[in-house]
């Protein structure tokens, strides 16, 4: 069984330590105290744990703010600078063709909104080789989706897999992912958040609120610096369950370093309280300021979280975010909940987990579910679930004490995302 949610230092290996101490802001101070004692092995730990932890482009940025490439051993200079080129040559390819898609879209007189990624690059980070995004995500307006769609797929994208747009679609946010070969993938947005979660974003008032902005040399528009931050709050601290990297909290410490004085709190506060959103807002705000040491003010803390600070969800939140432990890679929410379930709990899992919706079934198995075949894909998805979890879930039955505290950590998560939407506590 795990123990109680702790401090940074439990959440967290040495060498994370050191990188995250290496990270911390403001960047501008010297950095001599902080790599002298650094040996070459030291280096070479803190460049594995950067890569794990999807922030070697933050630390090649974060040395060179503070002139400190005279501070490190050569090779890790070059090998930063290396990553850094590469990641600029990707990104200029990626955002010639966001240029492209976004041209066309403007002139067929669809409006887009970009997200996430494609906005860090352009409009946060300087310079394009300092934050990578595997994909474009855009928010068109729903109306328009249709309409999109078919532009894209006249320049040769093709959706991923079975999309019904009659459907109500309200596990899902945007279309599957288009795909064009020798091009980046494209996510078409229509919300920034599945309609079926216990949150109430109004589409409308993004767009109402929503700013110019260029991407790529093209006029278009961006979600305003409030909802900006509330995006990248809920994406990756709810959507993503902590997981893929410390990276996406250092996007939030740079938004904040470079708006906080310009920033509506007020404006936030009302959005967040709109949404329902928070409890996510805050924790989010504490995880940025435990990792990076940029803070938000008291009073808007305060007003987020009234009841007062909550040491155990934050304590949880580090363990998610800190882990890297392969033996529960090949958990999930709902083995964790089958391995805690009684007898019968165990069968109505199963039952579930195999008999979804004939629509969520086409879009895993990319048939339509109007086809007299759709009902030998649930014998497909049997085979798949054994073949993906029926190790994974034979362990927790034997009782091995490392897939049991995979379960636990399953349940944490769980739990930590009942706190966030207000419906649990620890």
């Amino acid at each position: 069984m795990l123990n109680a949610p702790g401090s940074m230092e439990m959440a967290f290996s040495q060498p994370t330590m050191s990188l995250i101490n290496l990270l911390a802001y403001p960047w501008e101070g010297t950095l001599a105290e902080k790599t002298s004692p650094l040996a070459p092995e030291d280096w070479r730990a803190l460049l594995e744990e950067a890569e794990k932890r999807a922030l070697t482009l933050t630390l090649y940025y974060r040395l060179r703010v503070a002139h400190g490439e005279a501070l490190v051993p050569e090779w890790v200079w070059e090998h930063l600078q290396t990553v850094y080129l590469a990641a600029t040559a990707r990104n200029m390819v990626m955002l010639h063709h966001a240029a492209g898609i976004l041209r066309a879209l403007q002139e067929r007189g669809i409006e887009v909104i970009v997200l996430k990624g494609l906005y860090l690059v352009e409009q946060v980070y300087p310079e394009i080789g300092l934050r990578t995004f595997s994909d474009l995500d855009l928010l068109v307006r729903r109306e328009q989706l249709a309409d999109a769609l078919t532009l894209m797929q006249n320049q040769g994208y093709r959706l991923s897999t079975w999309y019904d747009p009659q459907a109500q679609n309200t596990d899902i946010k945007h279309l599957p992912p288009l795909e064009k070969a020798q091009h980046p993938t494209l996510e078409l947005h229509w919300s920034i958040l599945e309609e079926d979660e216990p949150f109430e974003i109004e589409t409308a008032g993004l767009w109402e609120r929503a700013v110019e902005t260029t991407i790529a040399g093209v006029k278009t528009r961006a979600l305003d610096s409030e909802d900006f931050l509330l995006h990248l709050a809920l994406h990756f601290t709810y959507q993503h369950r902590l997981r893929g990297g410390l990276r996406n909290l250092y996007d939030i410490a740079e938004v904040l370093e470079q708006r906080m004085a310009r920033m509506n709190w007020q404006k936030l506060l009302a959005t967040a309280q709109q949404w329902g959103a928070q409890r996510v807002t805050w924790l989010t705000f504490q995880l940025v300021e435990g990792i990076t040491r940029v803070t938000a003010p008291k009073e808007v803390m305060t007003a987020l979280l009234p009841e007062g600070a909550d040491s155990y969800a934050v304590g949880a939140a580090l363990e998610q975010a800190g882990s890297l432990d392969d033996a529960w890679a090949g958990l999930t929410p709902d083995l964790a909940a089958f391995s805690a379930a009684g007898f019968f709990g165990k069968i109505k899992l199963l039952i579930q987990r195999v008999f979804i919706s004939h629509r969520v079934l086409a879009r895993e198995y990319n048939i339509n579910p109007a086809s007299p075949l759709i009902m030998v894909y649930y014998l497909a998805r049997v085979r798949d679930l054994w073949r993906r979890y029926a190790r994974s879930g034979w362990r927790m039955v034997a009782g091995e004490e490392e897939a049991l505290a995979g379960a636990d950590f399953e349940q944490q998560n769980t739990r930590l995302r009942e706190w966030m939407r207000g419906t649990g506590k620890f």
